[in-house]
């Protein structure tokens, strides 16, 4: 494996193979999915919605330390992949550990704190206290197997098995679909059997997931680890990347306490719902960045520095583009899709919408150059940093929540944060590795700018004078308008001449095929 890694021309193949795969599993996912948020949203309610929402966030604040030690462990093995001497099986078995060890402490903590924060400080119907303690019972079970399945996850993509991967993301959808229609038949308490539905979906996947790995993935073994160095080691990276973990934790899960505390189940409804937008569109992203996440990793700890810059721009200029021509078209007829979709729109889910999707298009930028620097593992003072700027929104949003302003403008400030912090990742691998920021600036900012100033601005003009119309037919039109206007100044404005090139060469081969 380790000259594959090395061979340019084979890890090219392999980025557009894994890439047509993560494509293909994210439309099929993204279709079920929609019809199965709709299905689910009008069984159970706006109420029980938001409380299924605000429950299983609580569980989520106890996962802080897993998401430390997830960044570390998918770094850790995609580097000794990169390596042609890498430790696998040893590095795999202590994460393992780590994780078993690390389950059990949020469990416990769960229990000690969680259920008294469930119980005294949130914003719960009295009738439903049973179903919300139970389904947190649920969530906690459901959140040990997702803690103890993390180096699994890890390990399958370090390997670049996109195969593997979106046939259980596959399996996972069809699963949940099948649970949406049970539910319209179930007399039992439809929320209890929701969450329940929920872990037997992700207890099947495991137990899939395990077999496969230990057989197919070369070189993944658990064996014994005697090597305190090797625990302290990957302990003290994800130590750091603790900071920035708890820091994600209060800006997310924190505002929807935030949100809870303040205005209730109902507008908690409204966020999960946005959560669910942004993660299908951002579905259309994430297939292109897992693809290269782990070139990225190798080429750092090959050296390969030509290579890691080259990989750093198309990432961040792709990966908006790809976002940029599936949001606008969405966030300029956004009350209608959703009215479409669910049946009814809660109040301000329209608002945090476009400002969850803003903040989305950001992070696009950000993710090589965060996967960059924990590649490069100097991360003590980067996350120090980008923990103080998250925690920012927290202070924003209570600030906010007391001046009695409109409860969406809670999520301007993310907006903000995400912009900074997307500056402050490019000069850190500036520092680090002497990447260019005035190249960084050419090749992904400028062409970012000037496609969305070419496409924002008339679209605003056309919606400020254009009468509105509820016709299915006129927004399915409009819609594809302005992505096919959007990828064609994209196409012309956004891509360089040689990247134009290319892709009318790929559409040609495909065409004479």
């Amino acid at each position: 494996m380790s000259e594959q890694i090395f061979n340019t021309s084979s890890n090219n193949k392999r980025i557009a193979k894994n890439t047509i795969l993560l494509y293909i599993r994210m439309l099929v996912t993204m279709i079920i999915s929609l019809y199965t948020s709709r299905v689910v949203l009008n069984t159970l309610g706006v109420e029980d919605y938001g409380i299924y929402n605000v429950v299983a966030g609580v569980v989520v604040l106890f996962t802080f330390i897993n998401n430390a030690m997830a960044t570390g462990t998918q770094r850790h093995i995609s580097y000794e992949l990169g390596k042609k001497d890498g430790r696998i099986s040893e590095i795999f078995s202590a994460c393992l550990k780590i994780h078993v060890v690390l389950g059990a402490l949020v469990v416990l903590l769960g229990e000690l704190v969680g259920l008294w924060f469930l119980n005294t400080q949130l914003n719960i119907p009295t009738e439903r206290m049973f179903a919300a303690n139970v389904i947190y019972q649920i969530a906690l079970v459901n959140c040990f197997i997702g803690i103890i399945k993390t180096p699994y996850d890890a390990s399958v993509i370090a390997y670049e098995r996109m195969s593997f991967y979106a046939y259980m993301s596959i399996f996972d959808a069809v699963s949940k679909l099948l649970m949406a229609y049970i539910l319209l038949v179930v007399t039992f308490d439809k929320l209890i059997t929701y969450a329940a539905f929920i872990l037997f979906v992700v207890i099947v996947g495991f137990v899939i997931q395990l077999f496969y790995a230990h057989k197919k993935l070369p070189g993944l073994k658990i064996v014994a680890i005697l090597d305190k160095s090797l625990y302290k080691y990957l302990l003290s990276f994800s130590g750091w990347t603790l900071f920035g973990s708890v820091a994600g934790m209060l800006e997310t899960q924190g505002l929807n306490m935030i949100v809870n505390i303040f205005f209730g189940v109902v507008l908690n409804a409204a966020v999960g719902i946005a959560g669910q937008v942004r993660a299908v569109i951002n579905q259309f992203v994430s297939g292109f960045q897992q693809a290269l996440n782990p070139q990225l990793v190798m080429s750092e700890s090959s050296g390969d520095r030509q290579r890691q810059f080259s990989l750093i721009c198309r990432s961040a200029k792709f990966s908006f583009f790809i976002m940029f021509v599936l949001s606008l078209p969405i966030m300029s007829n956004l009350y209608q899709f959703l009215y479409l979709w669910l049946g009814q729109v809660p109040n301000y889910t329209v608002s945090i919408c476009i400002l969850g999707i803003v903040v989305q298009l950001f992070e696009c930028i950000s993710s090589p150059l965060y996967t960059t620097i924990f590649a490069i593992g100097k991360i003590k003072t980067y996350q120090v940093i980008v923990s103080l700027f998250r925690i920012l929104s927290v202070i924003s949003a209570l600030t906010i929540c007391y001046l009695d302003i409109e409860p969406y403008m809670i999520y301007l400030m993310p907006c903000i944060v995400a912009a900074l912090l997307m500056g402050y990742r490019v000069w850190f691998i500036h520092k680090e590795i002497d990447m260019s920021i005035i190249s960084f600036v050419k090749n992904v900012i400028m062409p970012v700018m000037a496609v969305c100033t070419i496409t924002i601005l008339p679209l605003i003009v056309y919606k400020e004078f254009a009468p509105y119309s509820e016709s299915i037919v006129r927004l399915i039109i409009e819609s594809i308008c302005i992505a096919v206007l959007t990828g064609m100044t994209i196409f012309t404005i956004g891509f360089t001449s040689s990247e134009r090139n290319v892709i009318i060469q790929q559409v040609c081969k495909y065409i004479q095929k």
